[in-house]
């Protein structure tokens, strides 16, 4: 076990994860960027890679912000955050206090007060979904190695070893 921004980074046969608690933080979207942010650039640069740019990474710390912030905006708050890093590529999970699944909003019906966010994980992910809980759900998004979004790229979708969870919906 590493230690990375006060966060425990464990290593895994499956790769690294980290496990962040949100529901006691100040400005908790800010620091579960900064600390997806660290967590891709640690094991990147573990695996050899440059992490900077890197389709992959961008990508990942922008689904970070949109689920951490949706889970606050419309889950009652967001209370934890797992990441992943496997042979598949990078997977998030944020851990909200509401039963309710999220859908995308109609393009028409999105404006200056949002709507994007759930959209913009639909293209960046390959796949994304929901699992219920007892106290609430997990919104889950699954980005693959070797694209820089999710189903219009020319990568082949595969199951994550990371997705330990059974998923009540993903996106076909």
């Amino acid at each position: 076990m590493h230690r990375l921004h006060d966060r425990d980074v464990t290593e895994r046969e499956c790769g690294h994860t980290l496990r962040m608690r949100l529901v006691d933080e100040f400005r908790p979207t800010a620091r579960a960027r900064d600390a997806a942010s660290a967590f891709l650039k640690y094991v990147a640069c573990s695996e050899g890679t440059d992490p900077m740019p890197c389709p992959l990474i961008e990508g990942g710390i922008l689904a970070v912000s949109e689920l951490v912030t949706n889970a606050w905006r419309h889950g009652g708050g967001a209370v934890e955050m797992r990441l992943g890093w496997g042979e598949c590529g990078f997977r998030v999970e944020v851990d909200d206090l509401s039963s309710i699944p999220p859908t995308i909003v109609p393009e028409g019906s999105r404006g200056s007060d949002g709507g994007y966010g759930l959209a913009l994980i639909d293209q960046l992910a390959e796949s994304w979904g929901t699992t219920s809980r007892p106290f609430g759900k997990t919104v889950h998004a699954q980005l693959v190695r070797g694209s820089g979004s999710g189903p219009n790229s020319s990568a082949t979708a595969h199951r994550s070893e990371l997705d330990t969870s059974p998923t009540e919906s993903s996106r076909p």
